[in-house]
């Protein structure tokens, strides 16, 4: 399931749309929310809304990891990367 976000993400990325984070950071390295476990990451729709990419991920709950990038949590993602602005929402 976690394979999916990443592809979400890299098709938006190709349509030039802006993938950010949870804590609203403009990097295309999903976050880990550790007391699920899962794995997110954010666009915009046409209308400004956020919408949510999210897999649950094998293994248990670490609340007290909090929410962390996916490289910290110890997952086999690639490291994420700051991203340019880009401007308005996916189309």
């Amino acid at each position: 399931m976690a394979d999916e976000v990443f592809a979400w993400r890299d098709r938006l990325l190709k349509r030039g749309c802006r993938v950010r984070d949870f804590l609203d950071d403009r990097t295309d390295q999903p976050l880990v929310f550790g007391w699920m476990p899962a794995l997110a990451t954010y666009t915009d729709d046409p209308d400004g809304h956020s919408v949510e990419f999210v897999a649950m991920l094998d293994g248990p709950p670490r609340p007290g990891a909090g929410v962390v990038p996916l490289a910290k949590w110890g997952g086999t993602g690639a490291v994420g990367r700051a991203l340019p602005p880009r401007s308005g929402p996916c189309a």
